[in-house]
């Protein structure tokens, strides 16, 4: 049985020492011969690389009973642990191997190879440290490689500098440790507030020493600066003046005692207020004597008083070059100028007269007392009042208008709403100006339109057809609208063909009306009875002098006598029209309903006596304008009525021979004209056809429009009327110049410098234009491609560019505005705030003012070290030079230096000062419709906060219980369920819009509400004022006029009435398709292209009476139509 042990388990690299493994038999070996044990190889070290590679096999001679294996360790450079080799025995020939552990043995093998030292540097990360307010400074400590020591590396250090231990700082406890795995640590200097007056800033220097498990490295040492707030400080306060005070008087005050006292320079510098229109320009030096604490000197600065409402104003004064141990603390002092100058807002009525039918609107104009100078819309509230009704004499006003940004004045539209009321004299809408921000309400404070109405109730009397022998004749008089107290008219007979006194008994007199709608009197007359065959006669009955809000529509009733002496009676005339505005072809028998008695025929002539035969037509088709006489003639009893007299007229149509449209700059009125044939008149319109007009006359001032709009013109003459005519008001887009920001440049290159102004980036928005040299000092300058211009080599100055729009359309004109771009060298420190001009103008900051921001902290220290990388502590792209450390913007507790979002109080924290506003819109695509259509609902849903809003709740019910009937609903967002009418959004971005659409069906007539409300969202909404919105729909009857409207009884009996299928203005619908089904389901006729032509027939001939169901598509997109047919034999 063969065993191993590790007789020498420990080797070693160098001083080289080789390990012994012996391999033993539990008795000598006997074989006669040798016995080869085989073996394995294992562990951590590497075979070849580590040590000597073994053979994997050793012999143990006959006699013998063990042998041995020597491990030789190669010496390499690698810095290791201690390795190990396992060697394992394997199975072979005439051996066994013994059971664990007896079956393999360990060497260990040492390296004396040890890893080099880590190299410790220091660095001073943040190397400006205050005393007040107190900033701490850092140091910060790093190894080459990270600590694998296995325990912490403390790094020894000594502290010296300007600055004293233990009064001017926490005094540092000399070393720093780092820990097992970590690569650096930090060193934190707390300067201590004392009161004393140091002259200038106090360093602390670090420096690394050597120690224990480390060597130093470089930098060996590190420095941070501490200012002290104690340093005599020089500080200018602001100051708030009137506009008329004359002067702003600012302090300046030295807060500690100098020894030779100090000079400091102070220079004016325009804000939004200018040099020499609202103050006056100065410069100068205020002197604070020695050894003299806490003095205060002033500077005096002239203020302009001017007319114009400018707002309140800002200029600075600006303190430079302290002399002696004087620091600056407060740079600059602001000036502010309260503008004592206000808009003041008037009201006249522009256009006080208003009318209802033809459509005249009414115009207040609200106007200031100077042009509007504030940058953006000045908004006047107003209220309503007068004798009108809002919403149903006039469309509702909005109690609100805005007069533009350089702007002086704005108008308000009075729109009547042409209603159906009889209403005494004028209406009244009369419009107070209500005070607001931004203005005061001056005189006059109102203005009144006058809306005249054109309903006047109307009277009217109907004709009368009586036979000779009736006794008496019945006209009923009407009044078609309510009538306040009431009305009377007269009336009186007068002869036509019958004679008073032979005919009928003349009577006059005078009718009384309550005045309820639709009321009626009647007026008998008798009739008297003879034995003369004299015809049909007439005779009138003739209303006049109406009393009250009443006019005549029809003054004359004709009474016609029927006679019952003649043979046969003369036909009747209807009412089909005789007058004709074109070419025309008239069948003369369509003037007459009477029907024609057997043996009878109706023959037309052009002569009254019937026995002139030369003169009676072929034919009662006639083209030509003419009186005709048609008589029933009986030609076996020779029976001969009386005759049918019509005359049939071909007036002249109107011509419209041209119009004017035009073109309005901007929102407006704008007017519009066209010419007629002479006796035309000339009605205007905003539509095609229907529609009441909204004007007469030749020119026509629309209403104010914000959109390129057609309106439609027609000619009216000798009862003709001519097709409509469009004429367009082109609104052309007003011109945007945009706003320019004025910029520096340098003249010499190198070291960072500007030399190139891309002017395009010195204007915001606007349209498309050009610029152009407007003035420079004496050099010159170019405008090159890109609108990039070079200041290299150029003379200090200031140079002026115009850039001109030249995207403006007729009327409108091209605007332009000036930048001035100041060119010096940028090789000075001009505010001595340790950055060089070009460096400043670089980096956006400016390099007259030592503190851009005016936070208290000079532009050098706030950019750091590398002008390469200056400090932007919230990494929100505004460098700390220029994020002020002391302004809150957005007012939620973080000051802009530490704000990754300075303008929205949202971020980093949800603040007070943050508005969650979620704002709900609601539209409906037909606010009138017929009763069983659909309609579309648009629900608009907008975050207008700055943040993402979550857990959003609309409420929406579309139900019978409100109107509607639900039929589908999409959503971009969210999902919405029909049956609890709630949408619900999980979360909604900033700014992000999401719509909701409900499609319905309108199932009864009536006008209905449907309301979209916000109920919830979180954070909770702060505005309530935009979560409801509605949509109002009016659910309106079909009419017979309609096109598609299919009339569904039909009785085919070929008399030309009501023969066939009719469906109005089918011409209209090439691709409709119409299928007619019996009551048993059978298709009985279908057709594409339906044209009114079946007359209910089927495969098999005409279809038994009997109701029928149809189903009808028009092809154009709208809804199938379903219904049913009554057939009547």
């Amino acid at each position: 049985i063969a065993s191993i042990a590790a007789t020498d388990a420990a080797a070693s690299e160098s001083p080289l020492g080789t390990g012994t493994y012996t391999v033993s038999l539990d008795v000598p070996n006997s074989s006669g011969g040798d016995i080869t044990i085989n073996y394995t190889v294992g562990g951590t070290a590497t075979s070849g690389s580590d040590f000597v590679a073994l053979s994997g096999t050793v012999v143990i001679a006959n006699g013998a009973q063990d042998n041995t294996i020597v491990l030789t360790p190669i010496n390499d450079t690698d810095v290791e642990v201690s390795e190990t080799v396992v060697v394992t025995l394997d199975a072979g020939t005439g051996y066994s191997v013994s059971a664990s552990p007896g079956n393999s043995a360990t060497v260990n093998i040492t390296s004396e190879d040890v890893a080099p030292l880590p190299v410790a540097s220091i660095a001073a990360t943040d190397a400006a440290a205050s005393e007040s307010p107190l900033g701490t400074g850092t140091y910060t400590v790093s190894l080459d490689v990270p600590n694998s020591s296995g325990g912490d590396i403390t790094i020894n250090y000594t502290v010296s500098g300007t600055a004293t231990s233990g009064s001017d700082f926490v005094a540092l406890s000399g070393t720093v440790v780092i820990a097992n795995g970590a690569q650096d640590n930090t060193i934190v200097l707390t300067p201590i507030n004392d009161a004393e007056t140091e002259a200038a800033t106090e360093s602390v220097i670090v420096t690394l020493e050597s120690g224990t498990g480390y060597t130093v490295g470089s930098p060996n040492s590190a420095t941070v600066n501490i200012t002290s707030d104690d340093t005599a400080g020089v500080s200018i306060d602001d100051v708030s003046v009137n506009e008329g005070d004359g002067t702003a008087t600012f302090t300046v005050t030295l807060n500690g005692a100098l020894l030779l006292g100090t000079t400091v320079s102070f220079v004016t510098a325009n804000s939004t207020a200018l040099a020499g229109s609202d103050y006056e320009a100065q410069s100068g030096s205020v002197i604070f004597a020695p050894l003299i604490a806490n003095q205060t000197r002033t500077i005096t600065i002239d203020i302009n008083e001017d007319t114009l409402v400018e707002g309140n104003e800002t200029f600075f004064v600006n303190l430079t070059n302290a002399t002696g141990f004087a620091q600056i603390g407060k740079a600059q002092g602001v000036g502010t100028i309260l503008d004592n100058d206000s808009y003041i807002a008037t009201i006249t009525a522009t256009d006080a007269d208003a009318a209802e039918s033809p459509l005249d609107p009414g115009t207040y104009t609200v106007g200031l007392n100077t042009t509007n100078l504030t940058g953006s819309p000045m908004v006047i509230n107003y209220t309503v009042s007068g004798t009108a009704v809002t919403g149903t004499d006039y469309i509702a006003l909005s109690g609100t208008v805005s007069i533009g940004d350089g702007q002086e004045s704005a108008s308000i539209t009075l729109t009547p709403i042409n209603d159906s009321e009889v209403e005494v004299g004028l209406e009244t809408v009369i419009v107070t100006l209500a005070s607001g921000t931004g203005y005061t309400v001056g005189a006059p404070n109102n203005a009144t339109v006058n809306i005249d109405s054109e309903d006047v109730a109307g009277i009217s009397i109907d004709d009368v057809v009586v036979n000779e022998s009736d006794g008496n004749a019945t006209f009923t008089v009407t009044l078609n609208a309510n009538v306040p107290a009431g009305a009377t008219v007269s009336y009186a007979t007068s002869n036509d063909s019958a004679a008073a006194g032979t005919d009928y008994v003349a009577d006059s007199g005078t009718l009384s009306f309550s005045g309820l709608n639709n009321e009626t009197q009647t007026i008998v007359i008798d009739i008297l009875e003879d034995t003369l065959a004299e015809g049909t006669e007439n005779f009138f009955v003739n209303l006049s002098n109406p009393t009250g809000l009443i006019q005549i529509d029809k003054a004359q009733g004709v009474g016609t006598i029927a006679d019952n002496d003649n043979c046969m009676e003369a036909p009747l005339i209807n009412s089909t029209p005789t007058i004709f505005c074109d070419a025309f072809t008239q069948d003369l028998d369509a003037y007459t309903d009477s029907p024609v008695p057997a043996g009878f025929e109706l023959i037309w002539s052009s002569n009254s006596d019937f026995s002139i035969e030369g003169a009676r037509l072929n034919t009662s088709v006639v083209d030509f304008e003419a009186t005709f006489y048609g008589f029933l003639y009986n030609e076996s009893t020779d029976c001969l009525s009386p005759p049918l007299e019509v005359t049939l007229v071909r007036n002249v149509p109107p011509e419209v021979l041209s119009t004017a449209p035009t073109t309005i700059c901007g929102n407006g009125s704008a007017t519009i004209s066209a010419t007629v044939t002479d006796g035309g008149s000339l009605f205007w319109y905003n539509s095609e056809s229907g529609g009441m007009p909204l004007g007469e006359g030749s020119n026509f001032v629309t209403p104010s429009i914000e959109e390129t709009t057609t309106y439609w013109v027609e000619a009216s003459a000798n009862e003709c009327i001519t097709e409509r005519t469009p004429v367009i008001v082109t609104v052309a887009d007003l011109v945007v110049v945009g706003t320019t920001t004025d910029d520096t440049a340098c003249s010499i290159a190198g070291g960072g410098a500007t030399t190139t102004v891309d002017l395009d980036d010195t204007r915001s928005a606007g349209d498309s234009g050009v610029w152009s040299i407007v003035g420079t000092p004496p050099s010159t300058v170019t405008i090159a491609a890109g609108n990039i211009v070079d200041f290299e080599g150029a003379v200090e100055g200031e140079y002026v560019f115009r850039f001109t729009t030249n995207t403006a359309v007729s009327p409108c004109v091209d605007e332009s505005v000036d930048v001035t771009i100041t060119v010096s060298t940028c090789t000075m420190d001009s505010d001595e705030d340790g950055l060089l001009d070009r460096d400043e103008t670089a980096l956006g900051l400016n390099p007259n003012l030592r503190d851009t921001d005016a936070d208290g902290i000079d532009d050098g220290v706030e950019v750091g070290p590398d002008i390469n990388n200056p400090i932007d502590t919230d990494s929100d792209g505004i460098i700390d030079a220029l994020d002020s450390n002391i302004l809150d913007q957005d007012n939620d507790g973080i000051v802009d230096q530490l704000d990754p979002a300075n303008d929205n109080p949202c971020i980093p924290n949800i603040s007070a000062a943050c508005q969650i506003d979620l704002a709900i819109e609601k539209v409906v695509d037909k606010e009138s419709i017929l009763v069983g259509r659909e309609v579309t609902f648009t629900v608009t849903l907008t975050n207008l906060s700055q943040i993402m809003v979550t857990n959003i709740a609309v409420n929406d019910l579309v139900s019978s219980a409100n109107g509607f009937q639900y039929v589908s609903s999409s959503t971009t967002k969210g999902v919405y369920d029909e049956l609890a009418g709630v949408w619900q959004l999980d979360e909604v971005l900033a700014e992000e819009v999401n719509t909701l659409t409900i499609t319905a069906i309108v199932p009864e007539i009536g006008t209905y509400q449907n309301i979209a409300a916000i109920v919830d969202s979180f954070p909770e909404d702060s505005n309530a004022t935009n979560n409801t919105a509605t949509a109002t729909v009016t659910g309106t009857p079909r009419s017979t006029e309609e096109c598609g409207f299919l009339f569904n009884q039909i009785s085919p009996n070929a008399d030309g009435i009501n023969d066939t299928v009719f469906i109005n203005c089918i011409t209209d619908y090439p691709n409709n398709t119409l299928q007619i089904f019996d009551r048993y389901g059978n298709e009985v006729f279908s057709a594409n292209g339906y044209d009114n032509t079946w007359m209910g027939t089927g495969k098999n001939g005409d279809l038994p009476k009997g109701t029928y169901f149809y189903i009808l598509d028009l092809g154009d997109g709208s809804e199938v139509r379903k219904g049913w047919i009554q057939i009547i034999r």
